[in-house]
């Protein structure tokens, strides 16, 4: 049997400049600076959790704001420009889905649940996953493995047994670590990550039947 384990932001949609901007937005309209500041970290921190993130800015500018406060502004500013802009699953991923849906799929993204129900049900993929995995259901997030060794868990599969599809270099080490083939993915056209640790690299997901046959 094989799985597929199926990151979201960056490989579903085209969604890291929807974070970053979110990011941005949060920083620079609660008086904390130009949101420009963030963007030499946002990169180094695809693939990890908005704790991770904010942990390392609170620390980094010396801040007192507690971290509760950054996640509740992200979120909110995040879910306001779902709801404002047209997203779309990435080119290709339709066929994909058809190819695949009698091998056991799971969606294992470090964001919080309202951001990943806010992006599957206005996707309408949800009935594509048998498993859908959050960063809140893990205590450590990319690179460690937490969330794909739970994933394959309710998947009921051997990790082994899975293959990952990352756009982000902590998450294809996330991968690595939890024994899984991972398959590092170029396909967003924002995507500056280093995947050269990935089992396999694909540019577009019509590669993807023939990476998985091999």
């Amino acid at each position: 049997m094989t799985a597929i384990i199926f990151d979201m932001d960056g490989v579903i949609l085209e969604s890291e400049p929807l974070h970053d901007d979110a990011a941005r937005d949060v920083y620079e309209s609660h008086g904390f600076g130009k949101g420009e500041e963030l963007d030499e970290f946002l990169n180094n921190f695809r693939g990890s959790t908005d704790v991770d993130f904010w942990s390392f800015i609170i620390e980094h500018y010396n801040l007192d704001t507690p971290l509760k406060d950054f996640l509740q502004w992200k979120e909110e500013s995040f879910l306001k420009l779902i709801s404002e802009r047209t997203i779309e699953l990435m080119d290709g991923l339709c066929n994909v889905f058809e190819e695949i849906q009698d091998k056991p799929l799971a969606l294992a993204s470090s964001s919080s649940y309202s951001a990943i129900n806010a992006i599957v049900d206005g996707l309408d993929i949800r009935d594509n996953f048998n498993v859908i995995v959050s960063g809140e259901d893990v205590e450590h997030g990319k690179p460690e493995p937490d969330i794909f060794l739970l994933a394959a868990k309710k998947l009921q599969v051997e990790p082994a047994e899975c293959f990952v599809i990352e756009d982000s270099r902590n998450g294809v080490r996330a991968a690595n670590a939890a024994g899984m083939k991972s398959i590092g993915f170029y396909g967003s056209p924002s995507n500056k990550q280093d995947l050269s640790e990935a089992a396999v690299t694909i540019h577009h997901f019509r590669e993807l039947t023939s990476v998985l046959s091999d």
